[in-house]
């Protein structure tokens, strides 16, 4: 779906209950009109969907309620750099949706030149037959229905777990983050976002397993070591691309003599040489 009103969307997610996606190519477009629903239904139900928590609506206009008891709803979208400031400034850092979010930045901003792929247009082919042939493999996976003692259908979860050395790396990889995070005495600094990495980093790794399965590189009868350190490394990428990002429209809120004077101090300053580099300025000691 690409427009839609939330009680569509979960009409749509309730007659395709493997998942539904939202694919805007102008994602703040979409975010900007979140809120004009019912109070920001939209963004409640994709927080408690994220948590996979079941998503009830009940309408008068429908006749029969709407119950999902596993939502699995995906959001796929892109968006100006100078937009950003938009979606950082929306309140959704204060509801957690910012943090669920996982954002993708190149390092670089060289745009890549066009190639005639003519030379090598079997190459290309074979690459784009390869990538159709894994993505058949992951859909054709089943999706197993039972029917309850009402005549009800329940969709049955397949469940892969981590074996046990991938699990205790995992744990491993956390819990150095924990005995950092307990050391901070002020909760006001904790990173909100950073707690939701090991949810980010077991999907991810879930996510990694399938595609290598599809790949005919691995199986499915459990998630191995293998996914989870490459679920970490993905993870650690898109970490760094929101903090590209957060840099990107700090910088571009900036006025020309604040970015001066930043560009004369280090990640980590006192204040006397913050006054110092102001002084260089010749900055008066009340506008430092």
């Amino acid at each position: 779906v690409s427009d839609f009103t939330p009680e569509s969307l979960m009409l749509t997610h309730n007659n395709n209950p493997r998942s539904v996606v939202i694919l805007v190519d102008e994602i703040m477009g979409m975010f900007n009109s979140a809120n004009r629903y019912t109070n920001g239904q939209l963004i409640e139900q994709l927080l408690t969907a994220w948590s996979g928590g079941a998503l009830d609506v009940i309408r008068v206009s429908n006749s029969t309620p709407v119950h999902i008891e596993r939502p699995c709803i995906n959001i796929i979208g892109t968006a100006q750099t100078k937009r950003m400031h938009e979606l950082l400034k929306k309140g959704f850092e204060e509801n957690g949706l910012l943090d669920r979010i996982l954002f993708v930045l190149p390092k670089s901003r060289e745009v890549s030149k066009w190639t005639n792929r003519d030379d090598d247009g079997e190459k290309t082919s074979l690459a784009a037959k390869r990538w159709e042939k894994i993505l058949d493999k992951v859909l054709a996976l089943d999706y197993d229905t039972e029917t309850e003692g009402d005549g009800m259908e329940e969709h049955a979860a397949h469940v892969l777990s981590m074996n046990s050395e991938a699990k205790e790396y995992f744990f491993s990889w956390w819990n150095e983050k924990v005995e950092r995070i307990n050391r901070i005495e002020d909760d006001a600094d904790v990173d909100s976002r950073e707690m939701k990495h090991p949810s980010h980093v077991a999907r991810l790794a879930l996510i990694i397993q399938v595609l290598r399965y599809a790949s005919d590189e691995s199986h499915l009868q459990f998630v191995d070591p293998v996914s989870v350190k490459a679920a970490i490394r993905l993870n650690d990428y898109f970490e760094g691309s929101y903090r590209r990002i957060r840099e990107y429209v700090a910088n571009d809120a900036c006025d020309e003599p604040s970015l001066e004077l930043l560009s004369l101090l280090k990640n980590s300053f006192t204040t006397a040489e913050a006054l110092d580099a102001g002084r260089q300025l010749k900055v008066t000691e009340r506008t430092v």
